[in-house]
């Protein structure tokens, strides 16, 4: 009759959990990806639309507790703000998606976001920026990209 040592045994059963323990690591994260993704497709807002609302209507002062937190929605705004500004710099003209935005925040009126733009880019030319885009027609070029099939399936 052998006996296995308890620490073989326990080696063994530690093998086994964290193996388990992996795989349905593994599975949440990819759950979460998947869910992240098909939310960021079907939502009616972005976050660049957040963000602007965030920056009109600032928030309250943060407690000195909760400062040292990370705020993740602080963080993303940072990035969304610096994507558009290397927008500019590369093109000369404020994204589409940021003139959308804008669009939804201001109800399509054209005086407000020339007000906005106008305020917010001192130093430079709000029709430069704005490129001659209107909201209608941002809204024009939205629905000719949602119904052109994807570049992949035009070559077939």
């Amino acid at each position: 009759m052998s006996f296995s040592s308890p620490s073989s045994q326990t080696r063994t059963y530690w093998s086994m959990f964290s193996s388990s323990w992996t795989i349905v690591t593994f599975v949440l994260v990819m759950s979460m990806m998947t869910t992240t993704c098909i939310s960021a497709e079907t939502r009616e807002t972005s976050f660049i639309e957040h963000c602007i609302r965030m920056k009109i209507i600032s928030p309250p002062p943060v407690a000195k507790r909760y400062q040292r937190m990370v705020d993740f929605g602080r963080i993303v705004c940072r990035d969304q703000f610096r994507i558009v500004w290397f927008s500019i710099r590369s093109t000369g003209k404020l994204p589409k998606h940021y003139l959308e935005a804008l669009c939804n925040i201001y109800n399509d009126d054209q005086k407000k976001l020339n007000g906005y733009v106008k305020d917010n880019f001192v130093g430079s030319d709000p029709q430069k920026l704005i490129g001659g885009e209107t909201c209608a027609t941002i809204r024009e070029y939205k629905k000719k990209l949602l119904k052109a099939p994807p570049p992949s399936l035009k070559k077939l």
